[in-house]
């Protein structure tokens, strides 16, 4: 089965789920707004990464999706899949950044 057709066939759920991450996150930054300071325990820590990194998961399948879903094999489809593929290892490499840098101070 392939990227596509992968993605296509959980399209749905994939929206929900980024929708549920979305809220959950907004939730988050309200809350975390109206506090003066936050001690961050390590259970904590974890929970606060979890919206973010579940938007992270859900976008690029549907960012895939939908960029690709309908194209002709050329030149700038082929552009376009380097780009896609240099953006989601960048934003990984942030992401194994992060957690490297939370683990490191007592999660």
């Amino acid at each position: 089965m392939s990227l596509l057709q992968l993605a296509a066939r959980y399209k749905k759920p994939l929206i929900v789920a980024e929708l549920i991450f979305f809220l959950l996150f907004a939730a988050e930054l309200i809350y975390l707004r109206k506090m003066s300071t936050v001690e961050l325990s390590g259970a904590t820590a974890v929970a606060v990464l979890i919206p973010p990194f579940g938007v992270w998961l859900c976008f690029f399948p549907l960012c895939f999706l939908a960029w690709f879903q309908n194209d002709e094999p050329d030149f700038f489809r082929s552009a376009k899949l380097v780009f896609f593929w240099l953006l989601l290892l960048g934003s990984a490499a942030i992401w194994f950044n992060i957690i490297r840098m939370s683990v490191g101070k007592g999660l």
